[in-house]
């Protein structure tokens, strides 16, 4: 699709995630771009063992759907924002003595972001947000081994988190999105992929129940991915690749997602939304300005 604003064109590729996770995605359209092979990927050291209170939270936590107003019609959204990377490197830095994870950096970001735009749905104070229930957000954690690293498919686990959207600073959203997708080891996140098979030996009509409060407001409101791309500048007959832009699957009624694509020296963030008509590029927009302020903090 032609691009003048950015002197080019766009290429727009559509991959169903029934066939590929996040991760094959970037190594698929790798294959069908030009560059130099990527370096050997190291699948990423997990914990051993799993906190027993971030599991039972994840599975039983009472979530809070972000309210829509009344009379109003959901639509789907679609809108993104440049994040200059050094902003975001520094971000990571934000907690003195710390270097956060680059989804914990954008759990953080969209904790504020939704803070922003529609305020906490639980209240303001720590006590309310655990009584009345929280914002929950579903984060993909890669399953591959060194062995399968480079093969296609779903080969992903999920985790159910908060968002602390209780929180009134950058910096308290970042040091409570600390350590909570390590809390998982190995056996808690192979539970998703067994009650699902659990549930397929009931038929159809019981999957299609599960995963519709599981998918949905207010079991989980929100959804934050991480993709890397690699450092390494790719072409296509070329004309080199400058940025990177994914847009995550549309959520159901209410909800939203925000995917941080990270290529070469360029970082974006996607947002999809299910809402009002602006709440995306709202949205976007507020991500880009947590950055900002986490840089801030990091460049102190």
């Amino acid at each position: 699709m032609p691009s003048p604003a950015e002197g080019g064109y766009w290429l727009l590729l559509r991959l169903h995630h029934a066939l590929l996770d996040g991760e094959s995605a970037v190594a698929l359209i790798r294959l069908l771009l030009d560059g130099p092979s990527p370096a050997v990927a190291k699948s990423r050291r997990r914990p051993n063992r799993s906190n027993p209170r971030r599991v039972l939270e994840s599975h039983l936590g009472s979530g809070l759907a972000i309210p829509l107003p009344t009379g109003h019609r959901a639509q789907p959204g679609h809108a993104w924002s440049p994040i200059d990377a050094d902003r975001f490197r520094a971000a990571r830095q934000a907690l003195p003595g710390h270097t956060a994870t680059t989804t914990e950096t954008v759990m953080a970001a969209a904790a504020g972001a939704l803070r922003s735009c529609f305020g906490d749905p639980a209240g303001r104070s720590l006590r309310h947000t655990r009584s009345r229930g929280q914002v929950f957000t579903y984060i993909p954690v890669s399953l591959r081994t060194a062995d399968t690293m480079d093969e296609l498919g779903n080969i992903t686990s999920t985790v159910r988190v908060p968002l602390p959207l209780h929180t009134d600073t950058p910096a308290a959203r970042l040091m409570a999105c600390r350590g909570l997708v390590d809390a998982f080891g190995p056996r808690a996140l192979a539970v998703p992929e067994l009650l699902a098979r659990l549930v397929s030996l009931l038929g159809p009509r019981a999957m299609d129940a599960v995963l519709a409060r599981a998918g949905g407001p207010p079991f989980v409101a929100v959804g934050c991915t991480a993709l890397p791309w690699g450092r390494a500048q790719l072409t296509l007959g070329g004309h080199p690749l400058s940025r990177v832009v994914a847009f995550p699957v549309v959520q159901p009624a209410g909800g939203c997602a925000f995917v941080l694509s990270g290529y070469a020296d360029t970082s974006a963030i996607a947002v999809t939304t299910h809402r009002l008509p602006g709440d995306a590029r709202d949205l976007a927009d507020a991500f880009a300005h947590e950055i900002d302020l986490l840089a801030a903090l990091g460049a102190a």
